[in-house]
C-alpha cells in the first residue's frame, strides 16, 4: 500500500474498538484475528481477555460498522472460528465483501489461508475470488491433519457492489527494485541485465580456485555474486555447492572464523589444541560463551597461530562431503585496506592464499573496488594469485539497462510510460557507479505509480535519476531540528573514511564511535534509508554505515561537510590506526603517542572532544599521562643535579684559582691538539673532516680568548688550508624536481634520496644511480633505511 495507515488493536475495550470504527476518514480493510462463534443468526467475537465485557456481537457494533461502511470500508476478513453467524449479521449491513471461516478452524489453517490469500491478492494482484480460490486449494496439503480444511474459507459478497481489487484499495505490489541495497540470493528472480557476466562468473567459479570480481563502486559487484552466481550454483544437478560468505570488516580473521563456524561447524571438531583450549578457558572465565561462539574463537585463534589451518579445514570438509565444492565469498574485499591493521590483513591474506593454492574442491570469490586493485598488487603473493583470476565488471550497456528496468516491473504487472525507459537509460548513459542512483530512482517512482503505471510526471517530481537520492537525503535533513542537524553532521562524518590517494569511502562505525546519545538519530536515519544498522554477531556491538557510497558522491551537503571536517577526520583515522597498532602490541607503553603526534592529539582533543570515542580519549589520556610522568622524572633528576652542584659549589670556589689556571692550560693544549688533528686529517686527504675539526679549533680559540701567539697562528693556518682547498667532489643530479630528504645506509655505502618527482633514487658514493623506485603516486617527503640496511621506509 502507498503510505498506508495501519492500526493494531490488541485486547481493546468495546469503547476503543467502537471509536476506531467511527474514525473519519475511514478504513478500507477490517481484519480480525482471534476467537469467534455463531449464536443463532448472529456471531460473537472475543476482543480481549478480561473476565467481563470480553466479547461483542455484530449487533453491538452495528452503528459503528455502518459508519465505517459509509466512510469506505470495503473488505472485512475474520480469520477466526465458526464465522457463518458473523457473515449473516454483516450481510444485513450491506458491507461490500466479507471473508469468514464456515466452521471452527485450527489456528494453523487460518494462518495458512491468510498467508496464501495475501500473496495472491496483493503480490500477484489476482481478483479477490481467484485469490481466495487459490489460497483454498493450497490448504489441501493440510487435509491429512485437518480434513476439509480447503472448504472452510467462505466469501460473502454484496451483489450490488463490485468486489474490490488490490489496486482499488490503494495497494501496489512489493517494489521489485533494491534501491541502494545489493540484490540478495532471494532476489534472484528480480535480478536482470547481468546474465552474460553471471554466466562467465559461474563458469570461472566452477573451474578456478580464485575469482576476483573487479569493478567501480556502484557497478553491482555484490549483486552479481549473491543474486547471480549463488542461485545458479545451487541449481547445479551434479555438484553440491556449500556457500560461505563474509565481509572483512575491522577484524577479518574473526569474521572469517565466524562465517566458517556457522556454516560448516562440524568440520572444525579436529582443530583443538592445548594452546587454543587454554586461551578459550581464559576468555570463558570472564563471560559465558555459546557453543557457536566457542567454535568461532577456536577457529580464530587457530587461524592466527597457523595460516595453513583454513585449507586443512576445507580439506576435511570436502573429505566428509565428497560431492561438494566449497565456495567462499569475500564481499567488499577493499575493507582489508580501509578498516584493519597490517597484521590482520597479512594474516587473512596468507590463510586465504594457502587455501587457494592447496585446498581441494574450493573456490574463493571476492569482490573488490577497482580503485583498490593497486593495494592488492602491492603484496606479491596476492598479485601472483590474481594473474588470470580477475573478471572486470564494467558499466551495463543499453540492452542490459533496459532489462534491469523493465523486467522487474513486468513481473509485478506494472508498466512504464512510453519513452520513460529511454529517459532513465540516458540519465545513466553507461557510466560506472550510477546503477545505485538508477535503482533508487526506480524505488521512488514505484511509490508514486498511478494505476499500475510509472509515469513521466512522477519522474520529474523526484528530480530524475541525477537528483532523486540527493533530494531524498536533503528532505530527511530538512525535517530535523537544528540540534539534530548538528548531530547528523557528526554522525555522517564518522561514517566516511578519508585516505591519501583514494576517494572517500564509507566506513563501518561502532556504537561507541557514533555515541550512545546519537543512536536515536541513527535509528531515524535508518528508517529513512540513509544508513544501515547492524549488530556484530561476535561482540554483540551495534554498528552503522552509510547505505551506499552513491550517497557520498551525490549529496552535496555531505561533500561540503567532508571538505570542512576533512582535516579532523583524516587525523582521526590516523589515530585509530595507531590505536590498532597499540592493541596489537598488547598495549605496550612504547606504542603510545609521543612528540608531534601527541601534540596533534592534544590539539584535537581540546577542539573536538565530543567527537572522540571513549576509547580514543582513553588512549590520548594514557599518552598524556606517560608524557607527564616522564617530565616529572626529568624534573626530579634535574633537581638532584642542581642540589649536588650547589653542595659542591663552596668546594669548587675554594679550588677555583687552581682549577682556573689548570683549565686555561688545558684549553690551550686542547686548541693546539685540535689544530694539529685538522692538519693531520688534511694530509690524509680527509678534507671534509679536516674542515670540521678546523672549525672546532677556531671556535675553541674564540671561547678561550687568551692563547699564545704561536697557537693562534697555527689555528688560522689550518682553517685557511681547510676552507680554501676543500672542493666539491661530486654532485647527484638525476632527479627531475626538488629533493626533500637524503639518507645514508648504515654501512655508509649507499645514499637514498626522496624527491618531489614521486621517486626514490639509490646512489653509490661515486654518484652513480643504482636504482629508481617509482611506486609513489605523490610527492615523496622522507626516506630512511632500516637498521639492517635491507629495507627502506618512505612517505
Amino acid at each position: 500500500l502507498l503510505e498506508p495507515e495501519i492500526v493494531f488493536l490488541v485486547n481493546p475495550s468495546r469503547q476503543e474498538f467502537n471509536t476506531h470504527l467511527w474514525q473519519n476518514p475511514g478504513w478500507d480493510i477490517l481484519f480480525f484475528a482471534g476467537h469467534s462463534h455463531t449464536e443463532g443468526a448472529t456471531g460473537r467475537i472475543s476482543i480481549n481477555e478480561n473476565q467481563k465485557n470480553n466479547s461483542l456481537t455484530i449487533e453491538q457494533l452495528e452503528e459503528a460498522l455502518k459508519a465505517a461502511i459509509d466512510n469506505g470500508l470495503q473488505l472485512a476478513i475474520f480469520n477466526s472460528c465458526d464465522g457463518l453467524g458473523l457473515a449473516s449479521a454483516l450481510e444485513k449491513l450491506n458491507i461490500p465483501t466479507v471473508i469468514v471461516m464456515r466452521e471452527p478452524v485450527p489456528n494453523l489453517v487460518a494462518q495458512e489461508f491468510f498467508k496464501h490469500f495475501l500473496k495472491a491478492f496483493a503480490v500477484e494482484r489476482q481478483s479477490l475470488y481467484l485469490a481466495a480460490q487459490q489460497a483454498r486449494r493450497k490448504l489441501q496439503g493440510l487435509e491429512d491433519d485437518f480434513p476439509g480444511a480447503s472448504w472452510l474459507p467462505v466469501i460473502c459478497q454484496n451483489p450490488a457492489v463490485e468486489p474490490p481489487s488490490w489496486l482499488k484499495l490503494g495497494g501496489v505490489p512489493p517494489c521489485p527494485y533494491r534501491g541502494l541495497f545489493a540484490f540478495r540470493e532471494e532476489d534472484a528472480h528480480l535480478f536482470f541485465g547481468r546474465e552474460q557476466f553471471t554466466q562467465n562468473l559461474v563458469t570461472a567459479s566452477k573451474r578456478k580456485p580464485l575469482v576476483a570480481v573487479l569493478g567501480s563502486s556502484g557497478s553491482g559487484k555484490s549483486s552479481v555474486v549473491f543474486a547471480g552466481l549463488v542461485p545458479q550454483l545451487r541449481q547445479d544437478s551434479y555438484i553440491d555447492y556449500q556457500i560461505v560468505s563474509f565481509r572483512p570488516g575491522h577484524h577479518p580473521l574473526e569474521a572469517l572464523a565466524g562465517a566458517f563456524a556457522s556454516s560448516i561447524g562440524e568440520a572444525l571438531q579436529d582443530f583443538h589444541t592445548d594452546n587454543i583450549n587454554k586461551d578459550i578457558n581464559q576468555r570463558n572465565q570472564n563471560s559465558k560463551l555459546t557453543a557457536r561462539r566457542l567454535r568461532e574463537l577456536e577457529l580464530e585463534i587457530a587461524l592466527r597461530q597457523d595460516n595453513k589451518v583454513l585449507y586443512k579445514i576445507i580439506e576435511t570438509f570436502v573429505q566428509q562431503n565428497p560431492k561438494t565444492r566449497l565456495v567462499l565469498i569475500a564481499d567488499q574485499f577493499e575493507e582489508l585496506y580501509t578498516l584493519c591493521s597490517e597484521e590482520e590483513r597479512r594474516g587473512v591474506l596468507d590463510a586465504l592464499l594457502n587455501a587457494v593454492q592447496f585446498a581441494p574442491a574450493f573456490t574463493l570469490v571476492l569482490t573488490l573496488r577497482a580503485d583498490f586493485y593497486g593495494y592488492a598488487l602491492s603484496y606479491r603473493p596476492f598479485s601472483d594469485a590474481l594473474q588470470g583470476a580477475v573478471l572486470n565488471l564494467g558499466p551495463m550497456n543499453r540492452e542490459e539497462l533496459r532489462a534491469a528496468i523493465e523486467n522487474p516491473a513486468r513481473q509485478m504487472q506494472v508498466r512504464l510510460k512510453k519513452e520513460l525507459t529511454n529517459k532513465l537509460i540516458d540519465a545513466v548513459d553507461e557510466q560506472s557507479g550510477r546503477l545505485p542512483l538508477l535503482e533508487f530512482a526506480l524505488t521512488q517512482l514505484w511509490s508514486k505509480q498511478t494505476d499500475g503505471w510509472l509515469t513521466h510526471q512522477s519522474y520529474n517530481e523526484i528530480g530524475g535519476v541525477e537528483e532523486a537520492l540527493a533530494s531524498h537525503a536533503e528532505t530527511v535533513y530538512a525535517q530535523l531540528s537544528e540540534i539534530d542537524r548538528n548531530r547528523a553532521q557528526q554522525v555522517f562524518m564518522q561514517l566516511v573514511r578519508l585516505g591519501e590517494g583514494v576517494e572517500v569511502t564509507r566506513r563501518l562505525a561502532t556504537h561507541d564511535e557514533v555515541k550512545s546519545e546519537n543512536w536515536d538519530l541513527v535509528r531515524r536515519l535508518a528508517d529513512a534509508r540513509l544508513v544501515v544498522t547492524n549488530r556484530n554477531e561476535s561482540s554483540g556491538e551495534e554498528t552503522v554505515e552509510i547505505v551506499h557510497e552513491a550517497l557520498i558522491r551525490s549529496w552535496g551537503r555531505l561533500e561540503r561537510w567532508i571538505q570542512v571536517d576533512g582535516e579532523f577526520r583524516y587525523w582521526q583515522e590516523q589515530l585509530r590506526s595507531l590505536i590498532r597498532q597499540w592493541e596489537s602490541s598488547s598495549q605496550d607503553e612504547g606504542a603510545l603517542l609521543r612528540g608531534k603526534p601527541l601534540s596533534d592529539a592534544e590539539y584535537w582533543q581540546q577542539k573536538r572532544i565530543d567527537e572522540l570515542s571513549s576509547f580514543e580519549r582513553h588512549f590520548i589520556e594514557l599518552s598524556l599521562a606517560l608524557r607527564d610522568n616522564e617530565l616529572k622524572k626529568h624534573k626530579r633528576r634535574r633537581q638532584l643535579t642542581i642540589s649536588g652542584l650547589t653542595a659542591g659549589l663552596m668546594l669548587s670556589l675554594s679550588l677555583a684559582g687552581v682549577a682556573w689556571w689548570k683549565s686555561l692550560e688545558s684549553a690551550k693544549n686542547e686548541v693546539k691538539a685540535t689544530s694539529e688533528s685538522s692538519a693531520a686529517l688534511f694530509a690524509l686527504n680527509k678534507h671534509l673532516d679536516s674542515l670540521k675539526v678546523a672549525i672546532q679549533a677556531g671556535q675553541k680559540l674564540q671561547k678561550l680568548g687568551l692563547a699564545p701567539p704561536q697557537t693562534q697562528i697555527q689555528v688560522k693556518l689550518v682553517l685557511r688550508q681547510a676552507v680554501y682547498q676543500v672542493k666539491e667532489r661530486n654532485r647527484l643530479s638525476k632527479h627531475l624536481s626538488d629533493v626533500y630528504c637524503v639518507s645514508f645506509s648504515p654501512d655508509s655505502k649507499t645514499i637514498a634520496s626522496a624527491s618531489e618527482d614521486k621517486t626514490i633514487k639509490l646512489w653509490s658514493l661515486d654518484g652513480q644511480v643504482l636504482h629508481t623506485l617509482k611506486g609513489h603516486s605523490s610527492v615523496v617527503r622522507s626516506v630512511s633505511f632500516s637498521p639492517d640496511g635491507k629495507t627502506l621506509a618512505s612517505r
